[in-house]
């Protein structure tokens, strides 16, 4: 039977060196407990997790459900508060509103937003249903927020991206040595949408989110916001050995339509618009479903005044679009 694995129920990012809560999901553990948007977890157990990298946090925090993993966060400047959390089998989805409210309220009566914060199984239906959801509210021009998105399943990537271009497009090529074709993938929905877009993408956008992001940046389907992206674009085989240890082997790349390496590379954006880890921290603060009320008045006013430029520029895009239409 295959093994069950829980977790506490959040999203992190690596902000200055230490792991960072992005959003506790909804109804976890971490949410449950009162972990907020923008904590330092600074230690997991006994072991200081400054240094960490995002699979070090995974293989931290995933364990047997029902077992305790105790974390220690670090909020604000100098206040450490210490949670002990019951893991569970975590349940959410991957594609996500503003606000991560599910209601997918249109950005100044015309614009959507959809955050996809990584390919799982039921992402391409997640996202159909909140693209119609938004259309039947008028949406005229969309924002797709591909930021801090790690991947996940390359099929997902694909059924992603044919909602926004012709059936038969190429999508991704992937190649082994030698320039040797191994698979290719096409646009295979006659539903394309033609509405104006763009992708916000950052560091911490990889693999299915560069596969995403390369292909519309390519056909001219989007323009790219934000910062570079991280440049993982291979497909891996795992060799198991006699005693235990495994080889991981590199056996093939990812390739764009016009044939442009992801792997080491990342993908450029159109506009780069960078913001600083206290930047970004801010506006996750903002928008944390528990409020503000756990950070001092100092603190809340420079929250209160934190701004997604990122964002920003995608809106002003897509407002000069829409007014030239």
């Amino acid at each position: 039977t295959k093994q069950q694995f829980g977790g506490i129920g959040v999203l992190v990012n690596i902000h200055s060196e230490w792991l960072t809560v992005v959003e506790p999901l909804e109804d976890g553990p971490s949410a449950k407990a009162g972990l907020a948007s923008g904590d330092k977890i600074i230690k997991i157990g006994d072991k200081t997790t400054k240094g960490y990298t995002i699979q070090n946090a995974v293989d931290e925090l995933r364990g047997k459900p029902g077992t305790e993993v105790t974390i220690t966060v670090q909020r604000g400047k100098d206040i450490e508060k210490e949670f002990k959390l019951i893991r569970e089998i975590i349940k959410t989805k991957s594609v996500r509103d503003l606000f991560g409210h599910g209601n997918f309220d249109l950005l100044g009566n015309q614009i959507g937003y959809a955050r996809l914060t990584g390919f799982s199984e039921k992402t391409a239906i997640e996202l159909e249903s909140a693209l119609v959801k938004m259309e039947n509210s008028g949406m005229k021009a969309l924002v797709l927020d591909l930021r801090d998105n790690p991947g996940g399943l390359l099929s997902q990537s694909a059924r992603v991206t044919e909602m926004f271009v012709k059936k038969g497009q190429l999508i991704v090529t992937t190649e082994g040595r030698n320039a040797r074709v191994q698979e290719r993938l096409f646009a295979d929905s006659s539903k394309q949408r033609t509405l104006p877009m763009v992708v916000l993408v950052n560091a911490g956008s990889a693999s299915a989110s560069e596969i995403v992001s390369g292909c519309l940046q390519d056909l001219k389907r989007a323009k790219l916001i934000g910062t570079k992206t991280y440049g993982k674009g291979s497909v891996q085989s795992i060799l198991q050995q006699r005693d235990g240890s495994a080889i991981r082997l590199t056996t093939a790349k990812y390739f764009t339509p016009s044939h442009r390496t992801i792997h080491e590379k990342g993908i450029e954006p159109d506009y780069k618009v960078e913001m600083t880890p206290e930047q970004i921290k801010d506006v996750i603060l903002q928008r944390s479903p528990l409020g503000l009320n756990h950070l001092n008045e100092e603190d809340q006013i420079r929250v209160k005044a934190a701004k997604d430029l990122q964002l920003e520029k995608g809106l002003e895009l897509l407002r000069a679009k829409l007014h030239t239409k």
